[in-house]
């Protein structure tokens, strides 16, 4: 019998779930415009569905942020490699994920 409900995962190695949500913390800032600014920390909630076939789907914004800042995390979310999808009794399914970045206060 198949495991009532499974999440997610990203696929290879060292695939644990904060693994992903890492990885959007630490390149959310190399899509910042290059002039961009911010004179305090901000955190961006996020969130994304992950479908079926494994892809990142429907990604937002939870939260007010700059707008350089918001289309930043964005892309860094769907830069995200494929995903083993979620199933449900046996049947692959959707799964919603939500996270946070923690935008440091920056002057360029």
């Amino acid at each position: 019998m198949p495991p009532y409900h499974t999440f997610a995962q990203m696929k290879g190695k060292n695939t644990y779930s904060g693994k992903f949500l890492k990885q959007v913390q630490q390149q959310y800032v190399g899509f910042l415009p290059a002039a961009y600014s911010q004179p305090v920390e901000l955190l961006v909630f996020y969130c994304f569905r992950i479908d079926p076939t494994g892809t990142v789907r429907d990604a937002r914004i939870l939260t007010d942020a700059p707008s350089g800042l918001q289309t930043a995390v964005l892309q860094a979310i769907n830069q995200l490699p494929l995903f083993t999808p979620a199933t449900f009794d046996g049947r692959l399914t959707n799964d919603v994920v939500e996270g946070v970045v923690v935008a440091k206060a920056s002057q360029r």
